[in-house]
């Protein structure tokens, strides 16, 4: 992505830019349109400032958490027309207590020299999050019975870091065999190696057992209930877009994920192939990044997510934060086990 769209994004995404009548017009846009941080780090901010005419100020910002300010700069500063200066703002993070996100705001103004008021300023939102999300929860993991097919161990050995429980399953066959449980399939794997895997796990989500399918690398899935196949024919489809995150949790940075940007690298596009309707994956954010279908009961529920959990988890909380999510909602229709 280029710097000038970087610019546009973070203008409309991550905050705004107030220029006051009658003043010099100068703009502050933030860099980084996302706003999701993990407690104790530094984090370095990029805001690009631009005027219409040459002047002089001071440009300043503070970081605060609700009534308490935590940190606070300022500088000198003389833009100029056709000359945008990039001001590096370091941020260090407050630890958080394991189970809290805590709100925070940054915000950056620019004063001109002998004047009193700001000639601009900008607001960019925070959260920030502990390294956790499963904290005090891993019972609830266990009773999950999490049983993960992962080809390419990536997914495995991100879990195993975490702390989170499962068990390997080396052939997808043996997926058509459990009867509880959730069946997770690690990220990066493809449809094309394991021709029969998606008709094993629409199968198995359609007696009962939830299904989680982590962007998979390629490859192509006859949809059940579209076109001629023996397929269980499911409840409900639905195709969304990257708000799904947003109705997983409003926190969750649902535009853009560091550091390039890029939440889902692949999506799921809807084809006709051979009499029959298909869903293809393909590189790029321009098709379906989740798919998502409900078969006889409202645990009955296949997920397929190509949203980069795995990749991204250790450049962001969103990530691990939108898997906790994910299971929570895969789940709640569970009977409860004791």
């Amino acid at each position: 992505m280029t710097w000038k769209m970087w610019c546009v994004l973070g203008f409309v995404c991550m905050g705004y830019s107030l220029a006051l009548a009658g003043e010099p017009r100068v703009s502050i846009v933030a860099q980084e349109p996302w706003a999701d941080f993990l407690g104790g780090k530094e984090i370095l901010f990029h805001f690009a400032v631009s005027s219409e005419q040459a002047m002089t100020g001071r440009v300043g910002w503070r970081f605060s958490c609700g009534d308490r300010t935590l940190a606070r700069q300022e500088r000198e500063i003389a833009p100029s027309p056709g000359k945008t200066e990039i001001l590096e703002i370091r941020v260090q993070m407050p630890e958080v207590k394991d189970g809290v996100i805590l709100p925070a705001i940054l915000v950056v103004s620019m004063t001109e020299t002998g004047a009193d008021k700001s000639v601009a300023a900008v607001e960019k939102k925070i959260w920030i999050y502990p390294e956790n999300p499963f904290v005090d929860r891993k019972e609830w993991l266990k009773k999950l019975n999490i049983r993960l097919f992962d080809p390419e161990k990536k997914t495995r050995e991100c879990f195993e870091k975490a702390g989170i429980p499962f068990q390997r399953v080396n052939n997808c066959e043996a997926l058509s065999e459990m009867k509880d449980g959730i069946i997770i399939v690690g990220e990066g794997a493809s449809l094309n190696d394991f021709k029969g895997l998606s008709g094993i796990l629409f199968t198995a989500a359609a007696r009962g057992v939830p299904v989680l399918c982590l962007a998979p690398s390629g490859g192509t899935l006859s949809l059940p209930g579209a076109g001629e196949n023996e397929l269980p024919c499911p409840r409900s489809i639905g195709f969304y877009r990257n708000d799904i995150i947003t109705r997983m949790d409003k926190r969750l940075d649902a535009d853009a994920w560091p550091p390039d940007g890029v939440i889902a690298g692949t999506a799921i596009a809807i084809k006709s192939m051979r009499g029959t309707v298909v869903g293809e994956v393909e590189k790029g954010h321009k098709e379906w990044p989740w798919l998502e279908m409900t078969f006889d009961n409202p645990q009955n529920k296949f997920i397929l997510c190509h949203f980069a959990i795995i990749e991204k988890w250790g450049s962001s909380p969103a990530p691990r934060f939108l898997l906790a999510r994910i299971l929570e909602y895969l789940t709640s229709f569970l009977p409860a086990k004791d």
